[in-house]
């Protein structure tokens, strides 16, 4: 699977590459998995926070898993930003730039295709998460304290089809270590594109956002219809066209006009 550089295509290959029956692994670097490589603090949407103050494995594993240059890693990681230690990383990455992708991958405007497609492959795959409805369940915050994952890298070695994880940082060491460990099949980090069916709601803004609109799509929007109303309201009436006098009404004019212009004679003299 070669990536292309471009989020949107990046999606496609990725699609089809899978559909095509590759096996590989991709892990996505974030922002909380960025703030812990730095060793700062970092508080998730998801509710999770990272403290630098406690001492603890995962940002060693994640700096670790970054700079792994197996032959089937994939990784999502953003161009550096003038950080300095991220341009190092950068500098230090061992697979190829055709394995690297933007790790907004499933994210923003591409979730609703991202959600459709591992919607409709989720019965053929092995999901780890904290929602309802995965195969293989773990606590919503993995990060303090820090999950335990041997007994689940054991069972993940032991599948027999490809592996989806819904499991934040942890999800990237674990597409390492799966690796590492001899793992064959394709290992996933979805993140969060599944929350809708994980738990029943819409976790980040452009979810909701995409929802609305999907929702509102071929019926008028109740908004729309009180701003049109408005709009009507202040448009200024146009002034109604005057009727035609009839014959008779125009006589009955004219000889009003000749009454008053008799009188008007009369108090002259």
């Amino acid at each position: 699977m070669n990536f292309v550089g471009s989020a949107a295509k990046d999606l496609a290959v990725l699609i089809n590459a899978f559909s095509k029956g590759e096996r590989f692994g991709l892990a996505r670097y974030g922002d909380g998995e960025e703030a812990m490589i730095f060793g700062k603090r970092y508080h998730c949407t998801d509710g999770w926070v990272s403290d630098p103050k406690t001492k603890k494995s995962y940002p060693n594993l994640l700096a670790k898993s970054m700079l792994s240059g197996h032959p089937r890693l994939h990784l999502g990681i953003r161009v550096p930003r003038g950080l300095p230690r991220m341009l190092w990383y950068w500098k230090n990455i061992q697979v190829s730039p055709d394995r690297i992708c933007d790790p907004c991958l499933f994210v923003n405007s591409r979730w609703a295709s991202a959600r459709k497609f591992f919607k409709g492959i989720r019965k053929r795959c092995f999901l780890v998460g904290s929602g309802s409805g995965v195969d293989f369940k773990i606590p919503h915050n993995c990060i303090s304290p820090e999950y335990n994952f041997s007994p689940l890298l054991k069972k993940l070695l032991g599948v027999k089809k490809p592996i989806l994880l819904a499991a934040g940082p942890l999800a990237n060491i674990l597409v390492w270590k799966y690796l590492e460990s001899g793992g064959k099949q394709t290992i996933i980090d979805i993140g969060t594109v599944l929350d809708m069916e994980l738990f029943g709601r819409p976790s980040r803004g452009y979810m909701r956002k995409a929802l609305s609109r999907r929702k509102g799509k071929g019926k008028p929007k109740k908004r729309a219809k009180k701003k049109a109303k408005r709009r009507k309201k202040r448009q200024p009436r146009r002034p109604a066209k005057r009727k035609r006098p009839t014959a008779r009404a125009s006589r009955m004019r004219r000889h009003l006009r000749a009454k008053q212009l008799r009188q008007a004679r009369r108090r002259h003299k």
